[in-house]
């Protein structure tokens, strides 16, 4: 009887050391199974929509609101305002947008491949001329769409 007590015991000990281990492998799988951390996407400042009111030579501004789509696409809604149904109207254009990172001039370039450029700054776009220049000093100020 002794002899069978020994060997049996031997076993058990063996089928208890073995689960020991399955459980520390058990921990080890289940830590390696936990979900990634996720990526948090952000969103460049210019991407966004941005609204004012423009002057004009022959009306009394035109009201624009331009939204740039982190795709590369743009849509700009302007509405001219006057008390002339002639000249007041609106329009709306789309087409797709680029920055250059070096001097943070958005270009705007429309389907009929027309472009109008933004001088970034601060939450701001200010409209440029067709030379990329900004409006003079004393007129800067009226050329300018806030981040909505």
């Amino acid at each position: 009887m002794k002899k069978f007590l020994i060997p049996a015991a031997l076993v058990a000990f063996a089928l208890t050391a073995c689960q020991g281990n399955k459980t520390e492998n058990q921990n080890v799988d289940s830590m390696a199974q936990e979900p990634a951390m996720e990526e948090v996407i952000v969103t460049p400042e210019w991407v966004g929509t941005f609204e004012g009111t423009l002057p004009m030579a022959d009306a009394e501004g035109e009201k624009v609101v331009l939204t740039l789509n982190e795709d590369g696409s743009f849509k700009k809604d302007a509405e001219v305002l006057s008390s002339n149904p002639d000249k007041a109207g609106m329009t709306t254009e789309d087409g797709t947008w680029t920055l250059d990172e070096a001097t943070q001039i958005i270009t705007l370039v429309k389907p009929n491949a027309t472009e109008e450029y933004y001088q970034w700054a601060n939450g701001t776009l200010t409209l440029l001329n067709d030379k990329k220049e900004a409006p003079a000093a004393d007129m800067a100020d009226k050329y300018v769409l806030n981040k909505k």
